[in-house]
């Protein structure tokens, strides 16, 4: 994870989950305050606005001693920073909206990038899949009027007799479920009658 400075407070980063967690200290440092306490009484005071995702405690070792020191994500840094009063606080909110543009950028191309398919089944609950780059989206009624038209859709002879069997597969399976049906209704009906 590359290194973040804000003016001239230089921050050591902690990964958490591959995300970018700053310490109080050096937050503090940044809005201009003198020690890590007032960050600590900002978010005593509002602690019930601050989720797990955006404050935690960890166990640090400096310079060969272990402690406590409390740590914020980007996020909860934002929130501090809404908080504070200081004179630099403003511009900490800036850059730390900056910083966290610069964390969901990426993401967003690659999914505007994709095409996307999307259905409703009976129920109407919506269905969303990606659709590969070489696939063609189109109704049945479409996809006949295509292959019947050589001059519309080029379709080598073995991708069109695999077609032809998934068809002819499907409507074998079709016949079968249908006669079932019919062979349990007229039972049903034998029956009834026989009642």
């Amino acid at each position: 994870m590359k290194a973040l400075s804000f003016q001239s407070t230089q921050f050591d980063i902690i990964d958490r989950n591959g995300q970018p967690w700053l310490q109080s200290r050096q937050i503090a440092s940044a809005l201009g305050y003198v020690d890590e306490k007032s960050i600590n009484r900002i978010y005593a005071r509002n602690a019930d606005e601050f989720t797990d995702s955006m404050s935690c405690g960890v166990k640090l070792t400096s310079k060969g001693q272990q402690r406590e020191v409390r740590i914020f994500s980007l996020r909860g840094a934002h929130l501090i920073a809404m908080f504070s009063r200081t004179k630099v606080a403003k511009e900490f909110r800036k850059w730390v909206l900056d910083l966290l543009d610069k964390e969901t950028q990426p993401t967003l191309p690659s999914l505007m990038q994709r095409r996307w398919l999307i259905t409703f089944d009976h129920e109407g609950k919506e269905h969303v899949r990606s659709v590969p780059d070489d696939a063609v989206v189109m109704t049945p009624s479409q996809l006949l009027s295509w292959l019947a038209d050589p001059e519309r859709i080029a379709v080598d002879a073995d991708m069109l007799f695999q077609f032809v069997a998934a068809a002819s597969e499907r409507l074998r399976r079709m016949h079968g479920y249908q006669a079932a049906q019919l062979k349990r209704a007229r039972d049903a009906g034998l029956q009834a009658k026989l009642i």
